[in-house]
This record gives structure tokens, sequence and C-alpha cells, in this order.
């Protein structure tokens, strides 16, 4: 018995179920890596397409507050700024709703350094917002002051933007940087955004 035991141990078929058992662990293995990457990189673009066509559509419509509050030759200042502002409020109010939910989605998926960069791009948007609420109550020297400022605020808000959302994405082909190359608990997870970041009351125009 013994011997037939060792000799079966010794034959060639054991090595080939061994190697078989192998194959087909490794193989498994290999299998669900690319289906987690799989996931991983579908979750990151969806995410990262939905609130860049957010983040664009409340930047546009600063814009177009701001360019309402031009002169033009054919038409007096501000002849469609109350309808601007109105469209505008509508989509501030859309990304404020979602606003601690996708800081936080960006903080875990994109990972600290991304949260921390649209965060500062946030409070940029902040100081805009109350320059264009507050840029008709103004008089002219104030008003052309507010608007020089408003201009290049308006651009380097932008470009920002614009960085972070190729950031997004690079992050989200590339699979760098995020959350699941440096994993962390829930309880490392801090606050994203305190309630004092969500506009809800007038504020001031910082020039």
């Amino acid at each position: 018995m013994n011997e037939n035991l060792k000799t079966i141990l010794n034959s060639n078929v054991v090595a080939v179920i061994v190697g078989a058992i192998l194959t087909y662990t490794l193989g498994i293995s290999i299998t669900n890596q690319w289906e987690e990457k799989r996931e991983r990189y579908e979750e990151r673009i969806k995410f990262a397409e939905n609130f860049s066509t957010l983040a664009q559509k409340r930047m546009y419509a600063m814009l177009q507050v701001y360019w309402a509050t031009h002169k033009h030759e054919h038409h007096a200042r501000f002849l469609n700024y109350d309808e601007k502002l109105k469209e505008y409020s509508e989509i501030k109010d859309q990304w404020n709703e979602e606003l601690i939910k996708n800081f936080s989605l960006i903080h875990i998926l994109f990972g600290e350094r991304e949260e921390r960069k649209l965060r500062n791009i946030h409070h940029k948007m902040l100081n805009i917002h109350y320059c264009l609420r507050s840029i008709r109550a103004t008089n002219e020297s104030q008003f052309e002051i507010i608007r020089t400022h408003l201009e290049k605020d308006l651009k380097q808000t932008a470009d920002d933007l614009q960085k972070s959302i190729s950031s997004l994405f690079r992050i989200a082909i590339t699979d760098k940087d995020g959350f699941f190359d440096h994993p962390i608990s829930n309880s490392q997870i801090k606050p994203m955004i305190s309630n004092k970041e969500i506009i809800r009351a007038e504020g001031e125009c910082t020039t």
C-alpha cells in the first residue's frame, strides 16, 4: 500500500493535477482582479461624467449672469440680468443639493488631493456668487471694480475647473492616486464639507 502511494505521488499524474489546480486558482484570482478594475473604472468614469456636466453647467450659468451685466450697443446694462440670475440660481441649488455627496465620493474614489482641489474651486464659486448677486446695487465706480475682478475670477475658476475635471478622468483611466490604491477605513474619512460652505444666506463679495 505504501509503495503504491509512493508510486502515485511520484507519478506525473499528481504533478499534472496539482498544476491544473494552481492554474485554475490563479486564473480565478486574475479574473477577479480584472473584474474589480473594470467595475472601478466604470464607477469612476460615470461619476466624473456626471460631476463634470453639473460643474460646467454652473460655470456657464455664472458666465451668463456676468455677461448680462454688460452694456451693449442695442440694449441697456442688466437687460436680462434677472432672467439669467434665476436660471443660475436653479443650477446653483442643484449643485448645493449634491455637494456633500459629490465631494465625499471624490474623496473616496479619487483621493483627498482631488477633493481638496475641488473644494477650493467651490470656495471661488461662492465669492463669484456673492459678487454676481450684489453687483447691481453698486454705484458706477464700484461696479467697474467688481466687474474687473469678476472677469479675472471667472476665467481663473474656469481654468481650475477644467484642470480638475481632466484630473478626475486621468485617474479614472490610469487607476492611480485614488481610494482603491490607498485603502482607508470609514473612521478615517473626515467630514468632507461643512454646512457653512453651502450657499443658503447672503455673503460678501470680496475683491
